[in-house]
């Protein structure tokens, strides 16, 4: 790949143009305070086609931006009973039709095109509603580019998103803008630091003979670890720019759910919050008719959050793997709960209780080192 230098710091080119995209994020967000609240969504929407085309390219930039004119043309030409589920198709047929290319895109396009999809799809629904009269294809411009969140997420809903452009929350104070900022910078110093104890390529350079099983686990363990500390970095930055714009929901991971998780379901609903709201809200209840079973909706939206990312056999492997987890949690949490357990909880009352709490202790600890190694083990697939 090609290299590039910021300030000193040597990295890939796409790594380069995500440090870029992030920091004139917060930038803008802070400027844009100063903007008029009704040019605030034209403003931003500018701006994120101007992020697109700088870190995409001219070339690769046509491909977010036609998924755009094309949710837009149908939002003039399709009847209004039919928009929502048009809107769906297109957007995830027309990332099928890129995904089937000699040479599908990649990196920051791939990055843009996977946020994109997630608006487009469930724009029309929201936007036919509009906001102070504000609705139609021009609405849907200004929305699905909007800049926040373009590359990275998280993802804002049509309503969350327009209560941010045109009644922003007030600045909060120097405190927590402060606590943001230094758990940004505290989550930058975890992914650098552990990855230059072991930097990840180790654990797929090393011959899995050539090391004992306990030393394989650690490796998947710590790459897993890298790969979730990259990803706060880059929530969290992004949740200081979303406090700075008047997001009322600007968090994106919930880092104590994840990494002190018991079970499969909390770390999966601390991780990526606002695309897991929205897998629930357009797959789990609103894709499959009413009465599918549980088990089916979760493996229908594993599916989905499957194809979200890409076509390579490592995604189903790994999505496949989590519904595996999952359905092994909800046969132990049945199993555990018919012996008078609960899973991490112990129970009150009798002279056991310091013996009681200490068992729950030893399950919890159990639960969460199964979790997290076969979340690590699974991950080797998915990456």
């Amino acid at each position: 790949r090609e290299r590039s230098s910021i300030y000193g710091l040597h990295m890939a080119g796409d790594d380069a143009k995500f440090v870029i995209v992030l920091l004139l994020s917060v930038v803008a967000s802070l400027v844009l305070r100063a903007c008029p609240t009704g040019a605030r969504a034209d403003a931003s929407a500018l701006l994120g086609a101007a992020l697109i085309v700088f870190a995409c390219g001219w070339s690769n930039a046509l491909h977010p931006l036609s998924a755009v004119v094309i949710s837009a043309v149908c939002a003039k030409v399709i009847p209004s009973r039919h928009r929502p589920w048009v809107c769906f198709a297109s957007a995830f047929g027309h990332l099928a039709l890129l995904r089937m290319l000699p040479t599908p895109p990649g990196g920051p396009t791939n990055a843009a095109l996977l946020v994109l999809v997630l608006r487009l799809a469930a724009a029309d629904g929201a936007v036919a509603a509009g906001v102070d009269g504000n609705r139609g294809a021009r609405e849907i411009i200004r929305y699905t580019l909007c800049y926040h969140g373009l590359f990275t997420a998280p993802y804002l809903p049509y309503a969350e998103w327009a209560a941010t452009m045109r009644a922003p929350r007030p600045l909060p104070s120097a405190r927590v803008l402060g606590q943001t900022l230094l758990q940004a910078v505290g989550a930058i110093c975890v992914w650098r630091g552990v990855g230059s104890f072991l930097p990840y390529s180790v654990v797929w350079t090393t011959p899995s003979g050539a090391v004992p099983f306990h030393t394989r686990l650690s490796y998947f363990y710590l790459s897993s670890f890298q790969f979730r500390w990259r990803f706060y970095a880059c929530w969290l930055t992004m949740q200081l720019g979303g406090e700075l714009l008047g997001h009322a929901r600007p968090s994106n991971a919930d880092l104590v759910a994840t990494e002190l998780c018991t079970s499969p379901s909390q770390y999966i609903g601390g991780w990526n919050t606002s695309v897991q709201s929205w897998l629930k809200a357009n797959v789990y209840r609103g894709l499959l008719p009413d009465g599918t079973p549980r088990p089916l909706r979760q493996l229908a939206t594993f599916a989905v959050s499957a194809f979200w990312h890409g076509v390579r056999p490592g995604y189903y492997l790994f999505f496949l793997g989590l519904f595996a987890m999952v359905c092994v949690e909800q046969l132990v949490r049945a199993a555990y709960g018919a012996c008078g357990g609960g899973l991490g909880h112990g129970r009150s009352g009798g002279g056991g209780c310091t013996a009681q709490a200490l068992g729950a202790t030893l399950v919890a600890l159990a639960c969460h080192l199964w979790t997290m190694l076969c979340f690590g083990f699974f991950g080797g697939a998915f990456n």
